[in-house]
């Protein structure tokens, strides 16, 4: 028996409680693994601490043992263990592939668990956020039921795992309504949209502004850029000081093609390998 199934803060998900499990409006998340799975069992203290500091906003952590209940695992195409993926109102929302560690767990089952549009009254507002998130993404719309509103809110919806987004209907005096802007720590700190809004056009915005320049490129933020949907240029370098010797060099060139490859640095040294799969 699973350790988190037998200790009773994890709900144990079977198929006669799963549908109504999953069918809540409230975001659940759902581990489904197997016992003698070795990254589930690492993953089992981590799991129950993450429900346990969950139970007060009441949000649901459970688990399906795929050994016993095949049919929930076929349905939802499990193909390795142990997979977290989250459920709101009957539906699969996203995966979890973040840190298996309690903290990070209980981090992101508040943000989802959150309004994916969080509403900001006045600049002192709008301040904090932008100094506690890298990225985030205001709408300023006085009418919340316009159809720029209602398409913001659409795009908040599908992206919500990966971006902050946040609405003011109070507009200061150098934004204007209806407009949105991608505030971020890096290059030129913020970004307006100004082609026609839809969400389409919108998630290109967010894909594109919310990726530095030219990062240094490593195993925590390698997906993110796989996900960006467009081609990534590898600048290799030997050391700290050939970097900054180049550095402006690929800066430049990085933004002739902004938005339409990504530009970043690899350390030779440490990902050799990674240099030698691409022939070089």
């Amino acid at each position: 028996l699973n350790n988190q199934a037998s200790a009773g803060t994890v709900v144990t998900a079977s198929k006669n409680n799963f549908n109504d499990l999953i069918g809540s409006a409230e975001p659940v998340l759902v581990e489904f693994f197997a016992p003698w799975c070795g990254h589930c069992k690492k993953l089992a203290p981590e799991f129950e601490t993450a429900a346990s500091s969950l139970k007060g906003d009441n949000i649901k952590l459970a688990s399906v043992d795929c050994t016993v209940e095949k049919e929930i695992c076929e349905k939802h195409a499990i193909k390795g263990y142990p997979t977290l993926a989250v459920f709101r109102a009957g539906s699969e929302v996203t995966k979890y592939v973040g840190p298996r560690e309690a903290a990070s767990i209980v981090k992101f089952m508040k943000k989802q668990a959150s309004p994916a549009v969080a509403t900001l009254k006045g600049s002192d507002e709008l301040k904090k956020l932008k100094e506690a998130e890298d990225v985030v993404v205001v709408g300023f719309f006085k009418d919340a039921k316009s159809e720029a509103s209602t398409t913001f809110a659409r795009l908040a919806e599908k992206l919500r795992t990966d971006h902050t987004f946040a609405s003011m209907s109070e507009i200061p005096s150098n934004y204007k309504d209806g407009q949105v802007v991608l505030f971020k720590k890096f290059d030129e700190g913020e970004v307006a949209f100004t082609e026609a809004l839809t969400v389409e056009s919108l998630a290109k915005f967010v894909a594109r502004e919310s990726i530095p320049l030219t990062a240094e490129i490593g195993p925590e933020n390698y997906a993110k850029y796989l996900d960006s949907g467009i081609p990534m240029a590898y600048f290799f370098y030997a050391d700290e000081k050939q970097k900054e010797q180049f550095a402006p060099i690929v800066a430049a060139a990085a933004k002739s093609v902004k938005g339409k490859v990504n530009t970043v640095f690899i350390n030779g040294g440490l990902y050799g390998q990674h240099a030698e799969s691409l022939n070089l």
